[in-house]
């Protein structure tokens, strides 16, 4: 399960109602006492009944009148009392909807899990930075070695990226200027006319510029290698360089003027010509030509120099070196930005599900009092229907009396006391007792505060182990080095 299935649950439910009722408030109906008195013939009975001496004086028990009106008020208490069982099972549902118990084990579970799953994302990350930082030890070790063995006290010096693409591109130059200018003055005079010419031309660029540039890094820098074969290598390179540079260039004005002298057999005559007077070039303007090629050859000569450190293979060691650290610190405040939004998200969801814990206490004592006003409500009620059954019983009696002269039962001057259901339970049986609930819920936020703090806490310490993996300071050789 990953972290955000762990959150997931934290947050189900959060923010939203936890039931699916409405609230309502449950009054309960008066009655129609005009109505009453007319289908009962209260007045009617009471005079019938009265005229007829009924009921004797001496009687306990209520009559068929007096029996009728009382079950008609204890029907409308039975209908009532109903309405509020059913309004106390709807209360307890939307209490049980609130499900205390089984939210506070979900959070706790998940809080813990998402707690578990973090350290482990920590783990993972060290292992992930321990790969990294064992190569950047490796090359360390290669660079650090490499010094030891060429006796090296510096770091590698060679340019910058722009710089290098500025290299490159002033070689390119060169050779299309070059190119440029001998395809123009081999294009007359080639038998192939401007393809032949553009083709020679190209030709001794490349001899000329791509040479120069490619001794430059290759062959020279060999002079100042610490291995005595190396270094001869080095000084060769440099005066088959000079030489080869100088060659090329004459060779080529030779070639040039043999080129205007005649189409064919122009290589032949600027050999001949070359090996009987290699300074005996015909014109000023072939020597200025010779002047260019040399100093662009020269020119992409050092630019292949400066290309690069110039002691051999210190450059590229070092910048492996540079692209290990730079990906291992790259890595690192990856993983330092994905912990950090990992922790957040923990965070909200934490906070989120507190919240909803004060949230659903708070609809618990909602609950609490709308069914305490219910109950309220129906004991008010039952005082109703007992002044009501009176009121009725007075009517029927009074007529009573009426019609017999003044005499009546004793029994007419007792109101009648309706026997009430008992409802003290039902509160109580609704929802939880409140200190139960607050030490529940309690319990809970302090659990969620106690997470919270965990994971700032474990967050902390993710932090100074990927520090602590790579404390920087610095190395001899000027470059942040990983202690």
């Amino acid at each position: 399960m990953s972290i955000s299935d762990a959150l997931a649950k934290l947050l189900e439910q959060a923010g939203s109602a936890p039931h699916e009722y409405r609230t309502s408030l449950l009054t309960f109906a008066e009655l129609d006492v005009e109505r009453l008195k007319l289908e009962l013939q209260l007045t009617e009975k009471g005079a019938e009944r009265g005229a007829a001496g009924e009921p004797q004086l001496d009687s306990a028990d209520f009559d068929a009148v007096e029996h009728a009106v009382v079950t008609r008020i204890e029907t409308e208490r039975k209908r009532a009392h109903q309405e509020l069982l059913d309004a106390s099972n709807v209360y307890r549902e939307r209490m049980h909807a609130l499900d205390f118990e089984g939210r506070v084990s979900v959070i706790q579970n998940a809080a813990l899990n998402g707690l578990s799953q973090y350290k482990a994302e920590v783990d993972k990350g060290l292992d992930r930075l321990h790969g990294l930082r064992r190569h950047v030890q490796a090359l360390e070790s290669d660079v650090d070695r490499f010094r030891a063995d060429n006796k090296l006290h510096r770091t590698a010096h060679y340019p910058s990226l722009g710089m290098r693409t500025f290299y490159v591109g002033l070689a390119l130059l060169l050779f299309l200027i070059e190119t440029v200018i001998n395809g123009q003055l081999l294009a007359k005079a080639n038998a192939l006319g401007f393809v032949g010419g553009w083709i020679e031309a190209l030709t001794i660029s490349t001899l000329n510029i791509g040479a120069g540039f490619m001794l430059g890094r290759l062959g020279v820098p060999n002079i100042v290698h610490i291995k005595p074969a190396r270094r001869m290598i080095g000084s060769g390179a440099l005066l088959g360089y000079l030489g080869f540079l100088l060659v090329l260039n004459i060779f080529v004005a030779h070639y040039r003027d043999a080129s205007g002298q005649a189409l064919e057999h122009a290589g032949r005559l600027a050999w001949e010509s070359f090996h009987a007077h290699p300074l005996g070039l015909g014109e000023f303007q072939s020597w200025v030509l010779v002047g260019i090629g040399a100093l662009f050859s020269l020119i992409s000569f050092l630019d292949g120099i400066h290309f690069d450190d110039p002691y051999p293979g210190y450059g590229p060691l070092h910048r492996r070196l540079e692209v290990a650290r730079a990906d291992y610190i790259a890595e690192r405040q990856h993983l330092i930005d994905e912990l950090q939004h990992i922790k957040d998200e923990c965070i909200d969801a934490m906070e989120s599900a507190k919240r909803d814990l004060t949230k659903r206490r708070a609809e618990h004592r909602s609950l609490i009092d709308g069914c305490t006003r219910v109950v309220r409500s129906f004991s008010e009620h039952m005082n109703y229907l007992e002044r009501v059954g009176n009121s009725l019983l007075g009517v029927y009696r009074e007529a009573n009396r009426a019609a017999r002269g003044g005499k009546a039962p004793k029994r007419f001057n007792e109101s009648w006391i309706m026997e009430r259901p008992h409802v003290e339970e039902t509160v109580s049986q609704v929802g939880w007792p409140t200190e139960r609930l607050d030490s529940v819920i309690e319990a809970a936020e302090t659990n969620l505060s106690e997470r919270i703090h965990q994971v700032h806490d474990a967050f902390a310490e993710a932090v100074r182990s990927y520090e602590r993996l790579d404390s920087v300071v610095e190395g001899d050789d000027g470059a942040a080095r990983a202690a």
